[in-house]
């Protein structure tokens, strides 16, 4: 395959029209398509008449171009390759989604960061330590060695 995108612009069955970047056409006999970086176009009508349009994830949390997704072409109406207006337009919407993903992927490692952390300290005053290093020799030594854990709250987990 070039460089060049293979850009199309679907409108389906239950009325939602999409452009995405077709990776893979069915082969003879199937139904199926390979499909990537697909956006919804969102049509926004307000009271004096005017429109608007924008790009939303037509499927959310696909994190990158690896990302692949099999659509149905019996749910394809209509098919066309997108104006340049439209491209360009898409184009400036997957830029946009990158960077947001980016910037929500980092926050929720920070998030995990600060999860394992707070596990480590809720861990150390559990078992009395001064650092995590040791615990698995506490874990290790206790000679009341059972499958019951007590938790500070007085509560039993199996």
């Amino acid at each position: 395959m070039d460089n060049q995108k293979d850009l199309a612009q679907f409108k389906l069955t239950n009325g939602s029209e999409i452009v995405c970047e077709v990776m893979e056409w069915p082969d003879e006999g199937s139904n199926q398509l390979i499909i990537r970086n697909a956006m919804t176009i969102v049509n926004y009508e307000y009271d004096g008449g005017d429109r608007a349009y924008a790009f939303r994830a037509w499927i959310h949390f696909l994190e990158d171009d690896k990302d692949y997704v099999m659509m149905n072409s019996d749910h394809i109406i209509t098919m066309n390759r997108p104006t340049e207006y439209l491209v360009d337009q898409y184009n400036i919407a997957l830029k946009e989604s990158a960077i947001v993903t980016k910037n929500r992927l980092e926050e929720y490692e920070k998030y995990k960061l600060n999860g394992l952390k707070q596990l480590s300290e809720s861990l150390k005053q559990l078992f009395g330590l001064k650092d995590s290093k040791n615990i698995n020799q506490r874990i290790d030594s206790d000679k009341s060695a059972s499958n019951i854990i007590k938790f500070p709250t007085d509560d039993t987990v199996h």
